[in-house]
């Protein structure tokens, strides 16, 4: 037999069955959210570091508890404050100066780093402190605001209180926002990161200080991933689980239901719409049983030619390579056994060599950045005899095909894609001979 030779056997059965509900739940990051686990009930005022891992990053934060038998330090009732107020939920929370001539921060170390170009959901809640003591003024004010770092310092405020002067004293406010990590922040910093002069405030009287105290509760930094990165499509339909939160879930089709049933592969994403921002996660379904159609090839004496399996998850040649993509130069009989989700499978190429005459010149990197220079990708065709080109596509890592022609030497790939390796498959035709030339490599976008 000409070419190469597809043989499949298969020894795993599906892991999918029809109908099964892929969802994977996010973890709020924050430890101890609500200041309810405490290694000793509060005495005093200032004993945050009670409520472990919290702790001061400046000066004394309070922690609020009912276990406390000092009432300064239970949740405020009117006989002692001049507030009253009941735990979000659970029986404690944090409270500390946001505006004034000192400020006071809150940390602690998230359960793991945040990882770069996640998206997550930021909520917590907070409470304004009443101050009615008479000849000093009552501030209310809208610093409050949730930010990341390290064990040392504040990268910086992602999610801040935007709905003006905190007002109400009926009970507690729920801050929302959406953040996109930078990568490696370790740490939660809670307080208001802006200056006295950026913050809005408002009071009942003149006096010589001017301060405001908030309280804050559950503070949640839920990662939004609630699809698998990759989904193995065997024989079985697949039904996506993506509700978030109870927030309307949108699908890459339009439609709104917490669930996406797939049928075949392809990208699937979802959308939260949150209060404040859009959530998106997406997840790329694959072929996981190949399709048994030969393909046709050759080798040219004194050359190479790239053998190249199908998207899986390991894979196993007969002489001990484990790459996806090879390059072999003898003719003969090469066999991987490659896994995916659904099964283990051979697949045997066999080569032939057959006598050549095109020199081929097909870049290996190029930069569409629209200097004018490597923008496009072309073939170069150096035949002794008439030579005609079947097709030209380029793949994705993912074995998606991205761009296809049948004249690359005159309709050339722009390189319109993100940048990274892609793959390439060449076929064509040396004067008579049959069956087609295949060549494939390696092609790099560099912007």
């Amino acid at each position: 037999m000409n070419g190469i030779k597809l043989i499949v056997n298969v020894y795993l059965c599906s892991t999918l069955i029809i109908g099964t509900v892929l969802k994977l739940d996010g973890q709020n990051l924050v430890p101890n959210p609500g200041f309810e686990v405490v290694t000793s009930c509060p005495v005093v005022s200032g004993q945050i570091d009670l409520a472990a891992p919290w702790q001061s990053e400046n000066l004394t934060p309070d922690l609020y508890h009912r276990c406390a038998q000092n009432t300064a330090i239970q949740p405020p009732r009117l006989e002692v404050f001049c507030t009253y107020l009941e735990p979000h939920q659970g029986d404690g929370f944090a409270g500390m100066v946001v505006y004034g001539p000192v400020r006071e921060y809150l940390k602690a170390p998230l359960l793991e780093s945040l990882k770069k170009g996640q998206q997550y959901f930021i909520r917590f809640w907070v409470a304004i402190d009443d101050n009615c003591i008479q000849g000093i003024p009552n501030v209310n004010s809208s610093g409050i605001g949730l930010g990341f770092g390290n064990e040392a310092s504040l990268y910086g405020a992602v999610v801040e209180n935007n709905s003006g002067i905190l007002r109400d004293t009926s009970g507690w406010v729920e801050i929302t926002g959406c953040y996109t990590a930078e990568g490696n922040e370790s740490h939660v910093y809670i307080g208001n990161f802006r200056s006295n002069g950026s913050t809005m405030i408002e009071y009942d009287q003149e006096g010589s200080v001017y301060e405001d105290y908030m309280y804050v509760d559950d503070i949640e930094v839920i990662p939004f991933d609630p699809l698998p990165d990759t989904i193995w499509q065997c024989q079985d339909q697949i039904m996506l689980n993506g509700s978030f939160q109870d927030f309307p879930v949108r699908w890459q089709d339009g439609g709104y239901s917490s669930t996406f049933q797939v049928d075949s592969p392809g990208l699937i994403q979802v959308t939260a719409e949150t209060e404040h921002c859009l959530l998106t996660d997406e997840s790329h379904v694959l072929n996981g049983i190949p399709d048994a159609v030969p393909s046709t090839g050759a080798i040219c004496p004194g050359n190479s030619i790239t053998l190249e399996a199908p998207v899986a998850e390991s894979y196993l040649w007969q002489d001990g390579n484990i790459n996806r993509i090879r390059s072999v130069t003898n003719a003969g009989f090469y066999t991987v056994s490659f896994q995916t989700g659904c099964g283990t499978f051979d697949l045997t190429f066999e080569i032939e060599e057959h006598t050549c005459d095109c020199s081929i010149f097909i870049p290996n990197v190029f930069s569409p950045n629209g200097d004018g220079l490597n923008d496009d990708l072309k073939v170069s065709m150096n035949c002794k005899v008439s030579y005609t080109i079947v097709s030209f596509s380029v793949f994705d890592r993912w074995g998606q095909e991205i761009f296809r022609t049948q004249t690359p030497e005159t309709t050339p790939w722009n390189g319109a894609s993100a940048p990274g390796v892609y793959v390439y498959r060449l076929e064509y035709l040396v004067g008579n001979q049959s069956p087609p030339h295949v060549k494939f490599g390696d092609i790099t976008i560099v912007k």
